[in-house]
């Protein structure tokens, strides 16, 4: 996926986090994401417990991880101009995408400052995003496919 990137680490799991290097979340101006799936299925309350992981939501690689809203800068343009470009374009200043996971695996964790009930949905996580410690989510893989995985990214 262009939006995300996905990091390894040596204990096998898996940091999915924003590309910042993607074209249209540099132009965005405000990023917010959006982790009700479903009408039942919500990535927040995802609740694991024991060594096994249990109860953890499995992702599959066409799995929503979330959806993601990207708010564009309208630029300023004068009288007529304006008027003609507000009845051609009405919802070209944002972008909602759906983020798929990456790889197969049980959803361990999303990350906690999205998780915080004090804050808005609608509130901008751009800034949170592009920083090193801003991933989306940590995805474990089965043992067994996780150097099926390793391999497809390879080739990628």
């Amino acid at each position: 996926d262009q939006y995300l990137q996905l990091l390894h680490h040596s204990n096998g799991i898996f940091l999915i986090r924003i590309n910042p290097d993607n074209p249209k979340i540099q132009k965005s101006v405000s990023i917010n994401l959006n982790f009700q799936v479903t009408a039942n299925l919500n990535r927040l309350e995802n609740k694991i417990t024991g060594k096994r992981k249990r109860n953890a939501q499995w992702l599959d690689k066409s799995s929503t991880l979330c959806f993601m809203k990207l708010n564009f800068e309208r630029s300023d343009v004068g009288g007529e101009e304006k008027e003609r470009e507000e009845k051609e374009e009405k919802d070209d200043d944002f972008e909602i995408i759906k983020l798929q996971s990456p790889v197969r695996g049980k959803l361990l964790q999303i990350n906690e400052i999205y998780n915080d009930s004090n804050r808005d949905c609608d509130q901008d996580f751009k800034d949170l995003l592009l920083k090193d410690d801003g991933f989306i989510a940590i995805v474990m893989p089965n043992k067994k496919s996780d150097e099926d995985v390793l391999q497809d990214l390879c080739e990628v």
